[in-house]
């Protein structure tokens, strides 16, 4: 009797994680950070196609700005984060928010080192105490990660890139241009860029220079940024609306892409014809949480 309780409480558990699996049956990037609470950060993109783990290590002493919170270390978010409670879900958004490329989850080690396989292996053991990766995401990326090969960035490369620069204190900043340059050749998603589609980015947030911002995610996710506008209106939520054009299959890839990357819920079908583009966000002001 105990077996069999035990074989349903496993079989629900398995069902659940199965469902909500951001992973599994897809084959686009998955993007995520580790942090850690020595300030380490660690920016990890698992690419399907390629079969390549990016790995991008960012000094401690980087200094980052943020539309919400002004400009710190990112050697600081862990703590920063941690006054309410919420070290990894903090370090996960201001690291997207500079980035301008959609992370879906975070994983946290306290007083370790930043590191994701150790990171992965915390997630199996204590779930979403440490971490927002679903058990099962955690153990398909550790099986990838040896077989996947790892091209990991030091900073030296991203100076020789003109990424990475410093002022006058010897602290690290970062150049916004060659950043983009940058992640567009490394983690550009080529699974989305297959599909063709394209995206108008209308203000109506009321926020100056949101559109354009927001418009740097989607560049760097693969799809074509077909238009950016600006609008009247204090709009509250973002509204999405995929072309009728689309198929059944297409928009329910990009519905569920559009929720992992951001947590975009309001998604509707449409004409998007006025815009020539298969897909329309309308900004409100919450997209500023992005950031």
């Amino acid at each position: 009797m105990i077996g069999v309780v035990v074989g349903a409480v496993l079989l629900l558990w398995g069902k659940e994680q199965v469902y909500s699996s951001q992973i599994l049956g897809q084959n686009y990037r998955y993007n995520l950070v580790v942090a850690s609470s020595g300030g380490e950060v660690e920016f990890l993109s698992f690419d399907p196609e390629e079969k390549e783990i990016v790995v991008l290590d960012w000094p401690r002493d980087l200094m980052i700005s943020s539309r919400s919170v002004g400009s710190y270390k990112i050697g600081d978010l862990y703590k920063l984060g941690s006054y309410e409670g919420k070290s990894g879900e903090f370090t996960r958004q201001k690291v997207q928010g500079f980035m301008k490329v959609p992370i879906m989850s975070y994983i946290e080690l306290e007083g370790e080192k930043a590191g994701y396989k150790k990171g992965l292996w915390r997630v199996i053991l204590q779930g979403s105490k440490v971490s927002s990766v679903e058990r099962l995401d955690a153990l398909l990326m550790l099986l990838r990660s040896a077989s996947y090969v790892e091209k990991r960035v030091e900073k030296e490369e991203l100076t020789r890139a003109g990424v990475l620069t410093t002022n006058e204190r010897d602290e690290y900043e970062y150049q916004e241009g060659r950043l983009q340059q940058f992640l567009g050749k490394r983690v550009l998603d080529w699974g989305v860029g297959g599909e063709g589609l394209g995206v108008a980015v209308i203000n109506k947030s009321g926020i100056v220079g949101l559109a354009s911002d927001v418009s740097s995610f989607f560049g760097n996710t693969g799809l074509s940024v077909i238009a950016v506008r600006g609008d009247t209106g204090q709009e509250e939520d973002v509204r999405v609306t995929l072309s009728n054009e689309l198929t059944e299959e297409q928009a329910g890839r990009m519905q569920k892409l559009l929720y992992s990357w951001f947590g975009w819920e309001n998604i509707v079908r449409g004409d998007t014809s006025e815009y020539r583009a298969e897909i329309v966000v309308e900004l409100g002001r919450s997209a500023e949480e992005l950031f």
